[in-house]
């Protein structure tokens, strides 16, 4: 993530700067998600940014435990690609 990374999340507000992010990483970890498999659907950008949008299922053990879909802007820092915007929300419908 760079420096200034914003990550948005359903049903929270955005958690801002990459040691939170890193932080709000290790408690997603901890709740017992072990896998997540990622489906790109589209990749845009230039040569200093890119858009990268997708679908993605979250388990926990051996069960799909979510399907939600994404959009993550990658942002050059220092010469090396990083996450600059990340949002994801479910696909489930709401309850």
């Amino acid at each position: 993530y760079t420096i200034d990374a914003r990550f948005m999340s359903q049903r929270m507000p955005s958690i801002v700067g990459r040691a939170n992010i890193q932080a709000n990483m290790s408690r997603i970890i901890q709740s017992g998600i072990n896998k997540i498999d990622i489906k790109l659907e589209n990749l845009y950008g230039t040569a200093d940014l890119l858009a990268e949008e997708g679908e993605m299922t979250v388990f926990a053990g051996g069960n799909a435990v979510q399907v939600l879909k994404f959009i993550v802007l990658w942002k050059k820092e220092d010469g090396k690609w990083k996450r600059f915007r990340e949002i994801y929300n479910s696909n489930l419908p709401v309850e």
